[in-house]
């Protein structure tokens, strides 16, 4: 079965990639979304004495909670990240400004910077950019879609804001781009807009509450799907029109990791803590559920197994890393990362990369037991989960972008 879920796992990654180079990680999970490096030159497989080499730290950029807590996106040599900054001007008035940077992926210069319309939030906008076709979009922290030009940040268009206006918790939802549509998912509903224009093309209530997690692509008999995690629903959504396929009761704020026809789904809390479907033309079957309070961080499918780190947002210090089989979900092995927690991990070269605390952490995917290949404190944001592109994992702290090498020395 390993070896038929791997070799549908990169025929569906053939089917409905975007054209990019193959090191790329161009959205949020990466190139098919489900948080796995397609590709990847061989990685350390133990951290050296003096720990793993920082290339390059951007300018100041700041993150967390001041300006978010979204990942790094790569693609054609550049880096590109979204700030939600609030400053507090009075004490009855906050400015807000939501900015996408441009960095040079290579030396972590500033290329451009576009700012754009924001609005407070009690927790800032934390989406991922999604880069297609030399455009760059976000969703931003009033639920708008700004599409941007790669080459100097204009601005092409911008959407209609179809979010509550009196909504204030977090909005972090990041766009998917199939077909010719940008998805996103915001308190309200979720949506989709025209690329060329930005036009409204859909938009469906009952798809509420899916703010804090992203569209993921499904391609079912050569067709896309785009999976949706709302407020009570995992929903199979036709991306063009944004009819509804199927969904089945699910919810929460994690976004789904999709392989073959596959779906892990961290709910958070409560009996059906994490869920694994078996996706269909009609529907999706569940063939497990456990316990588990990782509620934010998205799981990883690598052949038979799921592994998922994290822990719940009221419980710091009892995060967890931990490997279950995929068609039963019986828990392989289980390792305290106590300071892991609303992060969500990578995989690539056979080896998780994630962030503990401000740590970064790399382990090895290894059903038989946990195999560590190093940490290293960077002074990362606790929130923040990584990238990796080309061996490089790009990483947020709470002042700066940094960039690090995780390639083994070449023989």
């Amino acid at each position: 079965m390993k070896n038929v879920i791997h070799l549908i796992s990169v025929m569906s990654m053939v089917l409905f990639s975007m054209p990019l180079l193959a090191a790329d990680w161009p959205q949020w999970g990466g190139p098919s979304g489900n948080g796995i490096a397609p590709t990847s030159p061989p990685l350390l497989t133990q951290f050296p004495a003096n720990g793993v080499a920082k290339l390059w730290t951007s300018e100041d950029i700041l993150g967390g909670e001041s300006g978010g807590w979204g990942s790094v996106a790569v693609c054609g040599g550049k880096a590109y990240v979204f700030v939600n900054r609030v400053k507090t001007a009075s004490p009855t008035t906050r400015e807000t400004q939501d900015s996408v940077y441009c960095l040079d992926a290579a030396t972590g210069k500033t290329l451009w910077r576009t700012s754009m319309t924001g609005c407070f939030l009690y927790f800032p906008c934390s989406t991922t950019p999604a880069i297609a076709d030399g455009r760059c979009y976000v969703c931003n922290s009033e639920g708008r879609i700004f599409c941007l030009d790669v080459a100097d940040g204009n601005v092409v268009w911008t959407s209609a804001a179809l979010g509550a206006r009196e909504f204030n918790h977090n909005r972090s939802s990041s766009v998917l781009v199939v077909d010719g549509v940008a998805i996103a998912l915001i308190d309200k509903c979720a949506y989709g807009v025209d690329i060329r224009d930005g036009k409204t093309i859909w938009n469906d209530p009952k798809l509420a509450g899916g703010q804090r997690s992203s569209a993921v692509l499904w391609n079912d008999s050569r067709t896309n799907w785009a999976l949706l995690h709302a407020a009570d629903k995992l929903a199979c959504v036709n991306p063009r029109d944004g009819t509804t396929r199927w969904s089945v009761p699910c919810g929460g704020v994690a976004t789904p990791a999709v392989i073959a026809n596959y779906a892990a789904v961290s709910v958070g809390g409560g009996a059906n803590g994490l869920v694994v479907f078996r996706l269909t033309s009609t529907g999706a079957e569940k063939l497990w559920s456990i316990p588990a309070k990782e509620d934010y961080s998205g799981p990883i499918i690598s052949g038979d197994d799921v592994y998922v780190v994290g822990g719940a947002y009221q419980e710091a210090g009892k995060g967890k890393a931990r490997c279950l089989n995929l068609t039963d979900g019986a828990i392989l092995w289980e390792e305290l990362l106590g300071d892991a927690q609303l992060t969500s991990p990578v995989l690539a070269d056979g080896k998780i990369i994630t962030v503990s605390g401000s740590q970064l952490v790399v382990f090895t995917a290894d059903p038989s037991r946990f195999t560590p290949v190093g940490k290293m404190d960077l002074g990362l944001d606790k929130w923040c989960s990584p990238t990796i592109a080309d061996g490089k994992a790009f990483l947020r702290t709470s002042k700066n972008v940094i960039c690090v090498d995780l390639t083994a020395p070449k023989q």
